[in-house]
């Protein structure tokens, strides 16, 4: 299970390894409420990475791992479901600012959660996540400015079934849940870190798919 955000009536934003591996068929999403059995679920028509855009485009791809994504669905939602607004700031306009991750992600004590979970997180400057990251290895961890990591206290980490979940700042979306590091075998580590996948550098891509004209297969 992934989360995601409704970018329009008709698209949602994810994380692109939520849609490693998945035939369209076989995938629902669950739009219309917080409570995960409440919702009403739609179906993908067509989704969309970032490195297939690119090729698509014949851009070179700057970056080898893009971990973004927009899912088309095959029909509307209702007027009455407002879609989510991209921000138009910067990753280092975000530095030291208080932000919010939503997601269905498990709980501590592993169990998926059936209400949707929201917590705050402060944005470290690239910096302070490269400090921190070597001294909790002691070694040079490469962190690149296109992504975002946070972190909070007393410690809260995004989990299995929050990847693709909107990063929110003042309730614009500014970055998209991908993982959490370093120590990938101790997923509550309370020094551990939380990546997005920034807008901003992918905001082109996103504009460009949503465009009604715009056709995928």
């Amino acid at each position: 299970m992934c989360t995601g955000a409704l970018l329009t009536k008709r698209h949602v934003l994810t994380a692109a390894h939520c849609t490693e591996y998945k035939p369209k068929n076989e995938v629902q999403i669950i739009i219309g409420s917080i409570h995960l059995l409440q919702g009403t679920i739609y179906y993908p028509s067509w989704w969309i990475t970032f490195n297939q855009w690119s090729e698509h485009r014949r851009k070179h791809l700057q970056f080898r791992v893009n971990d973004i994504a927009v899912t088309k669905l095959t029909s509307d939602v209702p007027d009455t479901i407002i879609p989510a607004t991209i921000s138009a700031l910067s990753n280092d306009d975000l530095y030291g600012h208080e932000v919010v991750v939503i997601g269905w992600g498990i709980s501590n004590n592993h169990v998926a959660s059936m209400t949707l979970q929201t917590v705050n997180l402060r944005v470290l400057s690239i910096n302070d996540c490269k400090s921190k990251l070597r001294r909790l290895t002691g070694e040079r961890i490469g962190f690149q400015g296109r992504n975002l990591c946070t972190a909070a206290d007393p410690y809260a980490l995004i989990q299995h079934g929050d990847s693709g979940g909107p990063l929110l700042y003042a309730n614009t979306i500014v970055g998209v849940n991908k993982a959490t590091i370093p120590f990938p075998d101790q997923p509550f580590h309370p020094e551990k870190l939380n990546v997005h996948t920034g807008i901003d550098f992918y905001r082109q891509f996103i504009l460009y798919v949503i465009n009604d004209y715009f056709i995928w297969f």
